[in-house]
């Protein structure tokens, strides 16, 4: 499905946060802040999840040569796949497209907000799929406080507004 200039934007407006809090968790050697913004970005066109695919392109980067395993004798950790989760939480294409005008009228509505913060947290929450977990974790607060400050009171704006 073609992407919409505005869903770019937010995609990319998503994926610089995320690569901020993931550059400060993690020791990421030869890996800049473009290159977590562009993986996420990429997972995303190809319908994953913006947050596993840094961590996937992490994960990557900071594997052990060939030789270490070979020569050094260093055991090959395990290595885990996302694309299983992300498979079987498919939608229907027909209960997508009965939703989309209703999701592109939403969106531009949380773009409008000002706030950059609730801005995130709604995009990240409804659009991109980020649990309240991941979305704290980014903002370095708990999530409760996100659930409490940002998502529920902007939903329930949303849901009055658009009577869902």
């Amino acid at each position: 499905m073609e992407k919409t200039d505005e869903e770019v934007k937010a995609a990319y407006n998503v994926a610089r946060r995320i690569a901020k809090s993931v550059m400060r968790s993690r020791t990421t050697a030869g890996m800049a802040y473009e290159d977590f913004v562009q993986e996420g970005v990429l997972a995303w066109l190809q319908g994953q999840s913006i947050y596993y695919g840094m961590i996937d392109a992490f994960r990557k980067q900071a594997a052990l040569s060939p030789y270490s395993y070979g020569v050094k004798g260093i055991a090959e950790p395990e290595i885990l796949s996302f694309d299983e989760e992300l498979d079987s939480n498919k939608d229907d294409e027909s209960s997508r497209l009965d939703t989309l005008l209703d999701a592109e009228k939403i969106l531009k509505r949380i773009q409008a907000i000002p706030n950059d913060i609730l801005q995130f947290a709604l995009l990240g929450y409804l659009y991109f799929g980020m649990s309240l977990r991941e979305i704290a974790g980014v903002l370095e607060k708990s999530h409760e406080w996100v659930r409490t400050y940002l998502v529920e009171p902007e939903l329930k704006k949303i849901r009055e507004e658009f009577q869902c």
